[in-house]
């Protein structure tokens, strides 16, 4: 191994050990919060949301900073919430919970990569709404489309302010407004889940 390449393998170490923790803490949380008075939906809801929160610093610092959104962060986010939503659908012996989680990730990691094409996204991003419509899918179909409508009007503001910037300064770091409305909606199906079960 070359002093060139030794700090490349001790990052996907990292990447794969931190991704290995969140699947455990994730799988583990969905098993302790079997004995929670709340609904399922609603406690799996928690988990997504404690997961996003978990790396929501270190994604949107990152973005707003270097305009990007690292594998190092993407990876174990994504891992931890398909995992939740797999341990769920095994206790529950529904596989909506999976099936749901894969079809809102899949709907907004499709979207956004062809966003890539027309230079209106970045692959980071691709990864990361992955995550966050999985979560999403616990609300349905409006609560995933919640996550690209909210995030654009949470954005807005902050891209109206750069269209004077000379082209090469009007990039939008949209990985923060993601992960706000990510929280949002999240933060609205644990409270509307809740207040149904009452």
């Amino acid at each position: 191994m070359t002093a060139e390449t030794a700090p490349e393998v001790r990052a996907v170490s990292t990447r794969w050990i931190l991704t290995g923790l969140f699947v455990l803490a994730a799988v583990a949380a969905v098993i302790a919060l079997e004995a929670s008075s709340l609904n399922r939906d609603a406690r799996l809801a928690s988990v997504d949301l404690l997961l996003l929160a978990v790396l929501a610093w270190p994604l949107a610092h990152t973005d707003i900073r270097e305009h990007r959104l690292p594998d190092d962060y993407t990876y174990p986010l994504m891992a931890g919430t398909f995992a939740a939503h797999a341990t769920a659908a095994l206790f529950s012996r529904d596989p909506a919970y999976l099936t749901g989680s894969l079809l809102g990730g899949g709907f907004l990691t499709l979207f956004y990569i062809l966003l890539t094409f027309f230079g209106g996204a970045g692959l980071g991003d691709a990864k990361l709404v992955a995550s966050l419509g999985a979560g999403a899918s616990l609300g349905g179909p409006l609560a995933v489309a919640g996550i690209l409508a909210l995030s654009s009007v949470l954005a807005l503001p902050h891209a109206l302010t750069k269209l004077r910037a000379p082209r090469s300064e009007r990039h939008v770091p949209f990985g923060p407004y993601l992960i706000a409305a990510g929280l949002i909606i999240l933060g609205t199906t644990i409270t509307t889940q809740t207040m149904g079960a009452l």
